[in-house]
């Protein structure tokens, strides 16, 4: 299907600029970089990595969960549950910030080194 590897193309492309804004410190840009990867292949899951992330350093919990949520499901990436369980830190829910953090040490025991417990 050529549609769906170009798809996959430009939403790949658009991650690369949502990264580079976000390295940047530009999250404005990142987030709309990041929203393009998702409105071109909604199964892509970097790029529903990469929105929640963005919507987690601006302080918007619940939509970065739902980003992180969708990324979790698609990939089962352990950074997507290290990063929902600071959104749930953030949100007040030591519990699932706990689960959420385990879970990402128990798919990736390296996530450890570079990353600290919420929850602690």
């Amino acid at each position: 299907m050529l549609t769906s590897w170009f798809a996959q193309r430009q939403a790949r492309a658009s991650f690369a600029e949502g990264t580079a804004a976000l390295d940047r410190g530009d999250g404005d840009l990142a987030l709309s970089w990041f929203g393009d990867a998702v409105r071109r292949d909604a199964r892509f899951a970097p790029g529903h990595l990469g929105r929640g992330l963005a919507r987690l350093r601006r302080g918007e919990f619940d939509a970065a969960v739902a980003d992180l949520s969708e990324a979790i499901r698609l990939s089962g990436d352990p950074r997507a549950y290290y990063l929902r369980s600071l959104c749930y830190q953030g949100k007040g829910d030591r519990e699932r910030a706990r689960t959420d953090h385990a879970e990402a040490l128990r798919r990736d025991p390296h996530v450890a080194r570079a990353l600290r417990d919420p929850a602690a």
